[in-house]
Protein backbone atom coordinates (compact mmCIF):
# COMPACT_ATOMS: atom_id res chain seq x y z
CA UNK A 1 0.00 0.00 0.00
CA UNK A 2 2.73 2.46 0.92
CA UNK A 3 4.86 1.92 -2.16
CA UNK A 4 2.60 4.26 -4.11
CA UNK A 5 3.13 6.92 -1.44
CA UNK A 6 6.89 6.53 -1.58
CA UNK A 7 7.02 6.60 -5.39
CA UNK A 8 4.97 9.81 -5.52
CA UNK A 9 7.07 11.42 -2.80
CA UNK A 10 10.22 10.67 -4.75
CA UNK A 11 8.67 11.90 -7.98
CA UNK A 12 7.57 15.16 -6.37
CA UNK A 13 11.19 15.71 -5.35
CA UNK A 14 10.65 16.80 -1.75
CA UNK A 15 11.98 13.52 -0.33
CA UNK A 16 14.00 11.71 -3.01
CA UNK A 17 15.47 9.30 -0.46
CA UNK A 18 12.24 8.51 1.39
CA UNK A 19 11.82 4.82 2.10
CA UNK A 20 9.54 2.46 3.97
CA UNK A 21 10.54 1.12 7.38
CA UNK A 22 12.82 -1.86 6.82
CA UNK A 23 13.78 -0.87 3.27
CA UNK A 24 17.21 -0.44 1.74
CA UNK A 25 18.88 2.53 0.14
CA UNK A 26 20.64 5.78 0.95
CA UNK A 27 20.25 7.56 4.26
CA UNK A 28 16.63 8.76 4.32
CA UNK A 29 15.49 12.22 5.20
CA UNK A 30 12.31 10.74 6.58
CA UNK A 31 11.62 7.23 7.82
CA UNK A 32 8.22 5.86 6.84
CA UNK A 33 6.67 3.16 8.99
CA UNK A 34 4.21 0.40 8.15
CA UNK A 35 2.45 -0.79 11.29
CA UNK A 36 2.69 -4.37 10.04
CA UNK A 37 6.05 -4.41 11.80
CA UNK A 38 4.63 -3.22 15.10
CA UNK A 39 2.25 -5.80 16.52
CA UNK A 40 0.69 -5.97 19.97
CA UNK A 41 2.09 -8.65 22.23
CA UNK A 42 5.64 -8.32 20.84
CA UNK A 43 6.85 -5.52 23.07
CA UNK A 44 10.62 -6.33 23.07
CA UNK A 45 10.51 -6.87 19.32
CA UNK A 46 8.74 -3.55 18.81
CA UNK A 47 11.27 -1.63 20.86
CA UNK A 48 14.15 -3.38 19.16
CA UNK A 49 12.73 -2.91 15.66
CA UNK A 50 12.17 0.80 16.13
CA UNK A 51 15.54 1.38 17.78
CA UNK A 52 17.26 -0.53 14.97
CA UNK A 53 15.38 1.42 12.31
CA UNK A 54 16.12 4.80 13.83
CA UNK A 55 19.63 4.25 15.21
CA UNK A 56 22.22 6.41 13.42
CA UNK A 57 19.84 7.07 10.52
CA UNK A 58 19.98 10.83 10.72
CA UNK A 59 16.24 11.17 10.21
CA UNK A 60 14.24 14.34 10.73
CA UNK A 61 10.77 12.90 11.19
CA UNK A 62 9.21 9.48 11.73
CA UNK A 63 5.65 9.10 10.43
CA UNK A 64 3.53 6.27 11.78
CA UNK A 65 0.62 5.22 9.58
CA UNK A 66 -2.35 4.18 11.67
CA UNK A 67 -5.92 3.76 10.43
CA UNK A 68 -9.35 5.27 10.84
CA UNK A 69 -10.40 1.92 12.32
CA UNK A 70 -8.61 2.88 15.54
CA UNK A 71 -11.67 4.94 16.46
CA UNK A 72 -13.94 1.90 16.49
CA UNK A 73 -17.65 2.17 17.12
CA UNK A 74 -17.80 5.71 18.49
CA UNK A 75 -19.99 8.40 16.84
CA UNK A 76 -18.62 9.98 13.65
CA UNK A 77 -17.10 12.34 12.64
CA UNK A 78 -13.98 11.26 14.51
CA UNK A 79 -11.77 13.83 16.23
CA UNK A 80 -8.18 13.10 17.15
CA UNK A 81 -8.86 13.79 20.84
CA UNK A 82 -11.76 11.32 21.02
CA UNK A 83 -11.66 8.34 23.37
CA UNK A 84 -11.27 5.46 20.92
CA UNK A 85 -12.72 1.96 21.04
CA UNK A 86 -11.11 -0.28 18.36
CA UNK A 87 -13.18 -3.41 17.75
CA UNK A 88 -11.06 -5.62 15.49
CA UNK A 89 -7.64 -7.27 15.90
CA UNK A 90 -6.33 -5.14 13.03
CA UNK A 91 -7.48 -1.92 14.68
CA UNK A 92 -6.15 -2.91 18.10
CA UNK A 93 -2.76 -3.74 16.57
CA UNK A 94 -2.66 -0.36 14.83
CA UNK A 95 -3.62 1.40 18.05
CA UNK A 96 -0.91 -0.49 19.91
CA UNK A 97 1.69 0.69 17.41
CA UNK A 98 0.45 4.24 17.76
CA UNK A 99 0.67 4.07 21.56
CA UNK A 100 4.28 2.87 21.29
CA UNK A 101 5.06 5.86 19.09
CA UNK A 102 3.48 8.27 21.55
CA UNK A 103 5.48 6.67 24.35
CA UNK A 104 8.76 7.02 22.40
CA UNK A 105 8.00 10.67 21.73
CA UNK A 106 7.00 11.54 25.29
CA UNK A 107 9.71 9.51 27.02
CA UNK A 108 12.64 10.00 24.64
CA UNK A 109 11.71 13.06 22.62
CA UNK A 110 11.78 11.21 19.29
CA UNK A 111 10.32 13.33 16.44
CA UNK A 112 7.28 11.15 15.73
CA UNK A 113 3.98 12.02 14.05
CA UNK A 114 0.97 9.67 14.07
CA UNK A 115 -1.29 9.79 11.01
CA UNK A 116 -4.74 8.23 10.78
CA UNK A 117 -5.62 7.97 7.07
CA UNK A 118 -9.20 7.22 6.07
CA UNK A 119 -9.71 4.60 3.35
CA UNK A 120 -7.03 5.64 0.88
CA UNK A 121 -7.78 4.59 -2.71
CA UNK A 122 -6.56 5.22 -6.24
CA UNK A 123 -4.43 3.74 -9.04
CA UNK A 124 -2.13 0.96 -7.88
CA UNK A 125 -4.35 -0.17 -5.03
CA UNK A 126 -4.22 -3.88 -4.20
CA UNK A 127 -7.13 -5.97 -5.57
CA UNK A 128 -8.37 -7.15 -2.17
CA UNK A 129 -9.76 -3.73 -1.21
CA UNK A 130 -13.30 -2.44 -1.71
CA UNK A 131 -12.96 -0.26 -4.80
CA UNK A 132 -10.64 -2.52 -6.83
CA UNK A 133 -12.92 -5.42 -5.97
CA UNK A 134 -15.97 -3.64 -7.35
CA UNK A 135 -14.13 -2.59 -10.52
CA UNK A 136 -12.77 -6.09 -11.14
CA UNK A 137 -16.19 -7.72 -10.69
CA UNK A 138 -17.76 -5.22 -13.07
CA UNK A 139 -15.19 -5.75 -15.80
CA UNK A 140 -15.29 -9.54 -15.50
CA UNK A 141 -19.09 -9.63 -15.24
CA UNK A 142 -18.85 -11.43 -11.92
CA UNK A 143 -21.23 -11.39 -9.00
CA UNK A 144 -20.28 -9.12 -6.10
CA UNK A 145 -20.84 -10.57 -2.62
CA UNK A 146 -21.55 -7.74 -0.19
CA UNK A 147 -23.64 -6.64 2.78
CA UNK A 148 -26.57 -4.27 2.33
CA UNK A 149 -24.04 -1.52 1.61
CA UNK A 150 -25.57 1.04 3.96
CA UNK A 151 -22.44 1.47 6.06
CA UNK A 152 -20.64 4.75 5.46
CA UNK A 153 -16.97 5.36 4.77
CA UNK A 154 -14.74 8.35 4.13
CA UNK A 155 -12.52 7.71 1.11
CA UNK A 156 -9.29 9.64 0.55
CA UNK A 157 -7.67 9.77 -2.89
CA UNK A 158 -4.03 8.72 -2.91
CA UNK A 159 -2.61 12.05 -4.10
CA UNK A 160 -4.45 13.86 -1.31
CA UNK A 161 -3.10 11.34 1.22
CA UNK A 162 0.41 11.85 -0.15
CA UNK A 163 0.05 15.62 0.03
CA UNK A 164 -1.02 15.37 3.67
CA UNK A 165 1.88 13.03 4.37
CA UNK A 166 4.40 15.43 2.82
CA UNK A 167 3.03 18.29 4.88
CA UNK A 168 3.12 16.20 8.07
CA UNK A 169 6.80 15.47 7.37
CA UNK A 170 7.71 19.15 7.38
CA UNK A 171 5.16 20.96 9.59
CA UNK A 172 5.41 21.73 13.30
CA UNK A 173 3.31 18.74 14.41
CA UNK A 174 5.76 16.47 16.23
CA UNK A 175 3.93 14.33 18.78
CA UNK A 176 0.54 14.96 17.17
CA UNK A 177 -2.15 12.55 15.95
CA UNK A 178 -3.65 13.83 12.68
CA UNK A 179 -6.57 12.59 10.59
CA UNK A 180 -6.29 12.52 6.80
CA UNK A 181 -9.79 12.21 5.36
CA UNK A 182 -11.26 12.79 1.93
CA UNK A 183 -13.76 15.42 3.03
CA UNK A 184 -17.04 13.54 2.58
CA UNK A 185 -18.70 10.42 3.97
CA UNK A 186 -20.66 8.15 1.63
CA UNK A 187 -22.31 4.74 1.74
CA UNK A 188 -20.71 1.75 0.06
CA UNK A 189 -23.81 1.66 -2.14
CA UNK A 190 -23.03 5.20 -3.29
CA UNK A 191 -19.52 4.11 -4.29
CA UNK A 192 -20.94 1.16 -6.20
CA UNK A 193 -23.58 3.30 -7.92
CA UNK A 194 -20.94 5.87 -8.94
CA UNK A 195 -18.67 3.19 -10.39
CA UNK A 196 -21.60 1.71 -12.32
CA UNK A 197 -22.30 5.15 -13.78
CA UNK A 198 -18.65 5.71 -14.72
CA UNK A 199 -18.20 2.28 -16.27
CA UNK A 200 -21.69 1.93 -17.75
CA UNK A 201 -21.72 -1.58 -16.31
CA UNK A 202 -24.34 -2.93 -13.93
CA UNK A 203 -22.84 -5.09 -11.18
CA UNK A 204 -24.76 -8.14 -9.98
CA UNK A 205 -25.04 -8.04 -6.19
CA UNK A 206 -25.51 -10.87 -3.71
CA UNK A 207 -26.21 -9.69 -0.18
CA UNK A 208 -24.63 -11.33 2.86
CA UNK A 209 -24.87 -10.80 6.59
CA UNK A 210 -22.70 -8.12 8.16
CA UNK A 211 -19.16 -9.12 9.12
CA UNK A 212 -18.41 -9.23 12.89
CA UNK A 213 -16.07 -6.38 13.80
CA UNK A 214 -16.96 -4.35 10.70
CA UNK A 215 -17.61 -0.69 11.48
CA UNK A 216 -20.99 0.74 10.55
CA UNK A 217 -19.77 4.29 10.05
CA UNK A 218 -16.49 6.15 9.73
CA UNK A 219 -15.93 9.83 9.09
CA UNK A 220 -13.08 12.25 9.71
CA UNK A 221 -12.86 15.62 11.31
CA UNK A 222 -9.99 17.18 9.36
CA UNK A 223 -9.95 20.54 11.11
CA UNK A 224 -6.60 19.79 12.75
CA UNK A 225 -5.00 18.93 9.40
CA UNK A 226 -6.40 22.14 7.94
CA UNK A 227 -5.10 24.24 10.83
CA UNK A 228 -1.72 22.62 11.46
CA UNK A 229 -0.77 21.36 8.01
CA UNK A 230 -2.58 23.80 5.74
CA UNK A 231 -3.96 20.68 4.07
CA UNK A 232 -7.20 20.21 2.18
CA UNK A 233 -8.35 17.21 0.10
CA UNK A 234 -8.73 18.25 -3.54
CA UNK A 235 -9.92 15.19 -5.44
CA UNK A 236 -13.66 14.47 -5.31
CA UNK A 237 -14.90 10.92 -4.99
CA UNK A 238 -16.23 10.82 -8.55
CA UNK A 239 -13.01 12.21 -10.00
CA UNK A 240 -10.92 9.76 -7.99
CA UNK A 241 -13.07 6.79 -8.97
CA UNK A 242 -12.84 7.84 -12.63
CA UNK A 243 -9.04 7.93 -12.43
CA UNK A 244 -8.95 4.53 -10.77
CA UNK A 245 -11.31 3.07 -13.38
CA UNK A 246 -9.16 4.42 -16.23
CA UNK A 247 -5.98 3.09 -14.61
CA UNK A 248 -7.55 -0.35 -14.24
CA UNK A 249 -8.42 -0.43 -17.93
CA UNK A 250 -4.77 0.13 -18.81
CA UNK A 251 -3.29 -2.25 -16.21
CA UNK A 252 -5.91 -5.01 -16.00
CA UNK A 253 -4.00 -7.67 -17.94
CA UNK A 254 -1.06 -7.50 -15.54
CA UNK A 255 -3.07 -7.42 -12.30
CA UNK A 256 -3.58 -10.42 -10.00
CA UNK A 257 -7.13 -11.66 -9.67
CA UNK A 258 -9.07 -11.26 -6.45
CA UNK A 259 -10.21 -14.27 -4.47
CA UNK A 260 -13.39 -16.26 -5.12
CA UNK A 261 -16.60 -14.29 -5.56
CA UNK A 262 -18.11 -16.34 -2.73
CA UNK A 263 -15.87 -14.48 -0.29
CA UNK A 264 -17.16 -11.34 1.38
CA UNK A 265 -14.77 -8.53 0.70
CA UNK A 266 -13.48 -6.28 3.51
CA UNK A 267 -15.70 -3.25 4.02
CA UNK A 268 -18.50 -4.34 1.68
Amino acid sequence: RYRVFIDILRTKGQYPNARCFGGNGPKPITVWCSNDYLGMGQHPAVVGAMETALHDVGYERFLNFGTSEIYGDIPAPFREDAIVNPISPYAVSKYGAERFCRMFHRSYGWPLVMLRPFNAYGPGQTPDRVIPEIIARAVRVQELAMTQGRQTREFTYVSDAVDGTVKAASSDVVGQIINLGGGSRVTVNRVLDTLEDISRIKVRRRHLAATPGDLRHTGASINLARERLGWEPRVSLREGLTRQWEWFQEARDSLPRATSSTDQRPGL
